[in-house]
């Protein structure tokens, strides 16, 4: 299974946390602030991680989504859910209790979670709900 984690810049080390808990026997995790080709077109693999992806996991703090959280990621997930027949799962990380989720992504699978909490925790949270199909 194909997950990819999409995060403000600004919550990118809880999120590598949680990004080395995933990885294991039948979990492809995939983390821009470690996976990305720094010679490459960031739109172009972006787009083309989230193409392949069984899931992506939005991860939503104080600060929102960033950049390409808006602008990129966001879009993408929306379509390539839309078009897949129910095989491509979005799930939501709010990073706190004043997370803002957007409008966008209330009607996905929700975790709460507090970076300090187990990245283990949450990581077997995002197992359980990337499986293509299955509704929290």
């Amino acid at each position: 299974m194909r997950i990819v984690l999409l995060y403000n810049e600004l919550d990118k080390d809880p999120v590598r946390h949680v990004w080395r808990q995933l990885r294991g026997p039948g979990v492809i995790p995939w983390f821009a602030g470690e996976q990305i080709d720094a010679f490459g077109d960031l739109y172009d693999q972006i787009g083309a991680q989230i193409a392949q992806a069984d899931a992506v996991v939005f991860f939503i703090g104080d600060k929102g989504l960033g950049k390409f959280q808006r602008n990129i990621e966001l879009g993408s997930s929306l379509w390539r859910h839309r078009t897949s027949a129910g095989t491509f799962a979005i799930i939501v990380v709010a990073m706190s209790a004043t997370a803002q989720i957007p409008p966008e992504l209330a009607e996905f699978p929700q975790i709460d979670f507090d970076p300090v909490q187990a990245p283990a925790t949450l990581a077997a949270s995002i197992r359980r709900l990337a499986v293509p199909g299955v509704v929290a």
